[in-house]
């Protein structure tokens, strides 16, 4: 099986537990991913040219100001997949064969299918992203996505101006500090138990095959603690995608 298989695979079986989930936002968000999916189309070929770009960012999250995130490829950078989310993701694939998850079913499809194609995403790291926030990540490696269904130019499958998807790791032992964007936003969380809430100091728990929505400009965190199984999530972003993005602590 090519690559393109293992992540069109993985987005079918996202649209299938969220379609299932129970969660109003879920359902809404699978509607979307399943009309991007029927209508799919490869990317087309572009000629842009992007204007050099400094790569190197200040290390203090306020001083970053308002940006895009998806504007220049320069601001990211391929790296090797967070391989040390796997052990977690394989035991999360155990327990969905066992037990039914809060909403009573089964994910087993999903955790699969996202096992099956882990390796293929486009994993990249941001330094725009993470630089400024080194001494709460502690290490740029230490957070990466991959971009599934947006822009071409940053890794996606399917191309999209209204709706972007991907899957987000961060590391144990740290700290996102808060921050906002204008578009809307939606995890689901499939390995780790992460603290998340408005800010660094206003935190509560969430849990594998669990769902948290961020409306536009609400500004939330997230620490994953020391001793931890890394997060490993779903994004998804709707609303105004290409919209600014700052950090609020």
């Amino acid at each position: 099986m090519n690559k393109t298989n293992t992540v069109f695979n993985f987005l079918y079986a996202v649209r299938n537990a969220w379609r299932k989930s129970g969660y109003e936002k879920a359902q809404e968000k699978g509607e979307i991913l399943a009309r991007h999916l029927r209508d799919y189309k490869p990317p087309k070929a572009k000629d842009v040219t992007y204007a050099a770009k400094q790569q190197d960012y200040e290390v203090g999250t306020l001083n970053l100001g308002k940006v895009k995130l998806f504007e220049h490829p320069d601001d990211w950078t391929t790296c090797v997949p967070p391989l040390n989310a796997v052990p977690g993701l394989m035991v999360q694939l155990e327990r969905s064969k066992l037990i039914d998850n809060k909403r009573g079913h089964s994910n087993t499809e999903l955790y699969q299918a996202l096992l099956g194609a882990f390796d293929e995403f486009p994993w990249k790291t941001s330094n725009q992203l993470a630089a400024p926030m080194v001494p709460a990540i502690k290490d740029i490696q230490n957070l990466k996505s991959a971009h599934l269904i947006g822009k071409p130019d940053f890794g996606a499958v399917i191309e999209s101006d209204e709706f972007f998807l991907g899957t987000y790791y961060q590391a144990a032992d740290t700290s996102y500090p808060g921050h906002a964007h204008e578009p809307e936003e939606m995890y689901h969380t499939l390995v780790g138990t992460t603290q998340w809430g408005d800010s660094l100091d206003k935190l509560g728990w969430y849990g594998p095959d669990e769902f948290r929505f961020h409306p536009s400009c609400h500004p939330h965190a997230m620490v994953v603690p020391d001793k931890s199984a890394p997060l490993l999530a779903i994004y998804c972003w709707t609303g105004d995608v290409n919209g600014l993005y700052w950090y609020t602590e």
